[in-house]
């Protein structure tokens, strides 16, 4: 999967996976996001610079679903939550298969080499707390975001205060 047009169908089978969770074995939306980014991130690979655009597409995603689901009552804290959940599940996937993970990402090679001299315990912390804490700070990006939206369109939930 190293040319184009292959990781883009690859990223959309990501998108429309975290659109339609149900389809994989009931598996909650941070869960089945996890693995599909853990399984795509490893096992076939993503340039530097086309992840971060995988991920607005999972954001976009996850926006219109919660919007067509009436929206979220704290949409920043619920999704900083869910994508760092999914972070832990994108994590131990690419450490569970590090060596397939370097192999298919050979831009991460130099940062890899680093971790690989001081032990497998900075490839766990940096592999599975690396995706906790971006998908945190993405999560709450993408709140912010589904936040604007409910707001912009009035989906979703309505204050009990009078």
């Amino acid at each position: 999967l190293r040319d184009p047009e292959s990781q883009t169908a690859a990223a959309c089978l990501v998108v429309h996976t975290t659109m339609d969770p149900p389809a994989v074995a009931g598996l909650p939306l941070a869960v089945t996001t996890g693995v599909a980014m853990g399984v795509l991130t490893t096992f076939y690979g993503l340039e530097g610079d086309v992840e971060p655009l995988v991920w607005t597409g999972v954001s976009v995603a996850w926006i219109l679903l919660f919007l067509s689901r009436g929206g979220l009552r704290h949409p920043v804290t619920a999704l900083a939550k869910r994508m760092a959940f999914t972070g832990v599940f994108t994590g131990l996937i690419q450490w569970f298969n590090y060596d397939t993970y370097r192999a298919s990402n050979p831009w991460y090679e130099a940062e890899a080499a680093g971790y690989a001299e001081a032990g497998s315990h900075w490839v766990a912390l940096a592999q599975i707390g690396g995706g906790v804490g971006i998908g945190a700070v993405w999560g709450a990006l993408t709140g912010l975001a589904l936040l604007g939206a409910q707001r912009v369109t009035g989906i979703g939930p309505k204050s009990k205060k009078a």
